[in-house]
């Protein structure tokens, strides 16, 4: 069974934050974010971990953009999002810089998980990384 995690972007402040900072806290439920309390609650966006790490041991969570360097040399990027009670990635290059891909691929699927395991590694999030959404390059 996976951990049950989360991580929180402050929309204003443009940081990850964490409980420990004391401004809100989360109210979880049967592994379900069913309230996040505090001053800054609507600044806040929580991400869910995925409960899977990239090829280097890193924990990936929604929001997170993926990278895989193909035997040719050339690269394709995935962005973890929620979509239909499930994290996913999208599954065309083409709908990578989509704000809602049409064709995505469950992370929970044990082929896609063991892909990304051994294949992908995260080069950033779309909070602290957004120009990496237009192009997929850094």
């Amino acid at each position: 069974m996976r951990t049950i995690k989360f991580r929180v972007w402050d929309k204003e402040l443009k940081k990850y934050r964490s409980e420990k900072d004391g401004d809100y806290s989360l109210g979880v439920l049967s592994g379900k974010v069913r309230g996040i309390y505090g001053e800054r609650f609507p600044q806040m966006e929580v991400q869910q971990f995925t409960g899977l790490t990239d090829k280097n041991g890193k924990e990936i969570y929604e929001g997170d953009i993926l990278e895989d360097v193909i035997l040719d040399g050339s690269k394709r990027f995935y962005k973890v999002f929620y979509k239909k009670g499930g994290l996913v990635i999208n599954i065309h290059q083409d709908d990578f810089k989509k704000d809602n891909p049409l064709f995505y691929e469950p992370i929970a699927d044990m082929q896609t998980s063991g892909f990304i395991e051994q294949n992908c590694i995260i080069i950033g999030n779309i909070y602290e990384n957004p120009e990496l959404l237009s192009g997929g390059e850094k």
